[in-house]
């Protein structure tokens, strides 16, 4: 059962860099996740952009940028040496992952055959619209949401280790000069390898303390 495969997601802190995981396998279980992820009216309209073990140097300057945004955020002067001056940040893992991948935005500018008919029929899609990409950005959250999430469970289901990130910066000024193959900015920062160092367990008693929020705060069926 699925529930089985996910209960085995641990957060990488740190992944083994003498492990890496091949190029067939992880572009095998993304194809497998491409199948099987519903998307509205088939647009699919997000890109998912690898990084393997060729790019290390993106994967650090994506970590540079991380630590950049939460410096920013929390308003902490040189966040590496006085924050993290002992223990890495959580987001270490893009540093010593296998592949990182990087979820966007996209335009669909060759719907299929049925958009193209309904097209024609005075349908509008917004997907195909580019001063309209701000329209659709909550359906791609969302859709990232499903692939992303399919894909992680193929891959902790062939014993691969992910983890994911959201710290980063949005605007795509951040991003333009090193990483020329984004038109638009990252949604997800997804990582994959072979854990070298969890989250959890954790031997912090503060940091046992970080639990979900209840089912029932989550969940309500309505009377």
């Amino acid at each position: 059962m699925i529930d089985n495969v996910l209960k085995n997601y641990k957060y990488v802190k740190e992944y083994d860099t003498s492990k890496y995981v091949s190029d067939t396998l992880v572009n095998d279980l993304l194809q497998r996740a491409w199948k099987v992820t519903p998307s509205k009216n088939n647009f699919m309209p997000y890109q998912v952009h690898v990084l393997g073990p060729t790019h290390q140097n993106l994967k650090n300057k994506t970590y540079k940028l991380c630590l950049k945004n939460e410096s920013k955020c929390d308003n902490v002067d040189d966040i590496e040496t006085t924050r993290y001056k002992v223990s890495k940040p959580n987001f270490w893992n893009i540093v010593s992952c296998s592949h990182l991948l990087m979820f966007t935005q996209r335009v669909e500018d060759n719907p299929n055959l049925w958009q193209k008919y309904l097209i024609s029929q005075g349908r509008t899609y917004s997907q195909t619209d580019e001063s309209k990409i701000a329209d659709h950005y909550s359906n791609a959250i969302l859709e990232i949401g499903f692939f992303s999430n399919t894909f992680a469970a193929l891959c902790i289901e062939s014993e691969i280790d992910i983890s994911f990130t959201l710290c980063f910066p949005s605007d795509i000024k951040d991003w333009e000069q090193d990483f020329k193959f984004l038109n638009y900015p990252p949604m997800l920062l997804m990582t994959i390898g072979k854990g070298l160092i969890y989250r959890q367990p954790v031997n912090d008693p503060i940091e046992k303390l970080d639990l979900k929020p209840d089912y029932s705060r989550i969940v309500n069926f309505v009377k």
